[in-house]
């Protein structure tokens, strides 16, 4: 009893593990760049900071076809089948080896031809020597999701961005310029790479890794279908902001960004569980759709039990949260776009666990004909709503594009999982999310801090309510029961 138990909680733990190693990485990751952004304008004033952004504009948007939609194909194929993990590692590399030259090749073609100055194309053909290491440094990461390792791909980051930041302080103190920080950007790129490889190296038992053209060329023209939904998804998520500077002005574009700025700590913990189960879901796919439908349905209750609450405190408190991160009047404009789109956090969680569940199962030409849908939507309604509501028509052509993108994702995995991929289980948060309304109608115009903490603890309470309700008043072994789709896998 006691080694069931034990094998139960371990895991959780693994699980639990791999999602806060992606979290860590990706918060890293975007921490330093950040403190990176504000030493060079710190140090050297508008125009370098310029320089930098423009480049790391252009190295973000090439980043994605470096990768060529290959971390999906290789995640998966791993994740069902673990003695292929040489092959695919082997060849991944080599593909993304291919893919990330010609997508350097491609932009130090796009930075000549721009004509911008001497230096700033200097700088973005610099910053584009980390374009190939980048997507092949994601091929091994894509290697240890398969393989449910995931904490080798923190390690490797925290090591990084470590080296990141304090050279990149040094540099800047000792009086180097942009250029010396595109040159350092590059070298940890690099470094990434070699970190994670020797990682790959000695802990995953490697036994023979060899290149097969055919197998490289063949993985190649597998992945085109998921570059195709990494670039429609790159280009949909600008749509609204380019509209908005178009039909409107910078002003609205600053007001909107802080708005969904505001919810991506959130957005980002949902990324990051996803992204750890989605080899369980190909694991459980590979056995039976039963299985997929199973742990589909109770990951898209778990998000939702974290989301909805966050839902409600935005909504409730939109304008001290606004006033908490950003200060100033002005952006208390933002209090009505974030009590708009706040509700898209639920939506956008579960979504992302269809999304998923439909690449495990290997219906990605489907998801690709619905972010293709999609980006013509938003184009449509956007232009529209925009055009005659400003500000707020962008608030909720978000809005509506977010559930329109949910239902056709609810609908194609209820096609093929031939049952709803959502059952009874989501109920119980959505429940306790209207009762922990209460207090904060009666206590919030009076006290909100003592409304938000009093609200949160009636959430918990109505949630180990339910819980007591649906297994008849026992909580034994309540975590093993909670956790039982991935830990039957």
């Amino acid at each position: 009893m006691k080694e069931k138990e034990t094998k139960e909680f371990a895991v959780i733990r693994r699980h639990a593990r791999n999602a806060m190693s992606l979290l860590t990485s990706d918060v890293l990751n975007k921490a330093t760049t950040f403190v990176i952004y504000l030493l060079v304008a710190r140090y050297h004033g508008p125009r370098a900071f310029g320089q930098l952004s423009l480049g790391l504009m252009l190295f973000y948007v090439f980043q994605v076809f470096a990768t060529a939609g290959l971390p999906t194909i290789v995640t998966r194929a791993i994740a069902q089948h673990s003695g292929r993990t040489d092959r695919y590692c082997a060849n991944g590399l080599a593909a993304g080896a291919l893919a990330g030259i010609l997508s350097m090749l491609a932009l130090f073609a796009l930075a000549f031809s721009m004509r911008y100055d001497r230096d700033t194309t200097r700088l973005i053909c610099l910053l584009g020597l980390g374009v190939a290491p980048y997507g092949m440094a994601i091929i091994l990461e894509s290697v240890f999701r398969g393989r449910e390792c995931m904490h080798y791909i923190a390690i490797a980051n925290v090591f990084s961005n470590t080296v990141k930041v304090v050279g990149a302080a040094a540099l800047l103190t000792y009086g180097f310029d942009v250029m010396a920080i595109a040159v350092l950007l590059v070298g940890i790129r690099w470094l990434i790479l070699v970190v994670e490889f020797s990682f790959y190296w000695k802990f995953l038992q490697v036994k023979r890794l060899r290149i097969q053209f055919r197998f490289v060329k063949r993985i190649l023209l597998r992945s085109f279908t998921f570059l195709g939904i990494d670039a429609i998804i790159a280009s949909w998520s600008s749509v609204n902001t380019l509209l908005l500077s178009k039909l409107a002005t910078e002003y609205e574009v600053g007001l909107f960004s802080a708005a969904c700025q505001i919810l991506q700590p959130m957005a980002l913990v949902n990324r990051s569980a996803v992204a750890a189960l989605f080899p369980a879901m190909c694991k459980s796919y590979a056995m039976n759709s039963a299985g997929l439908r199973r742990i589909t349905s109770w990951l898209a209750a778990f998000l939702a039990f974290f989301s909805i609450p966050v839902v409600v405190l935005l909504v409730s408190f939109a304008g001290p949260v606004v006033n908490l991160f950003y200060g100033g009047k002005d952006m208390q404009q933002a209090v009505p776009l974030i009590k708009v789109i706040a509700s898209t956090l639920v939506i956008q969680s579960i979504t992302s666990v269809f999304g998923n569940a439909l690449w495990a199962a290997g219906r990605e030409r489907t998801v690709l004909r619905i972010v293709s849908f999609n980006l013509v939507a938003n184009i449509v309604v956007g232009f529209l709503l925009i055009r005659f509501y400003g500000l707020v028509g962008a608030a909720y052509t978000y809005l509506l594009i977010s559930v329109l993108n949910g239902v056709q994702h609810w609908y194609s995995s209820n096609q093929f999982l031939q049952s709803s991929p959502l059952d009874r289980t989501v109920l119980a948060p959505l429940a306790a999310g209207a009762m922990m309304c209460l207090p904060i109608v009666f206590l919030a115009s009076s006290d909100p801090i003592t409304a938000a903490v009093v609200s949160i603890f009636v959430y918990v309470a109505c949630m180990g309510l339910f819980a007591m309700c649906c297994e008849h008043g026992s909580l034994r072994n309540l975590p093993a029961r909670v956790f039982a789709p991935l830990i039957d896998l």
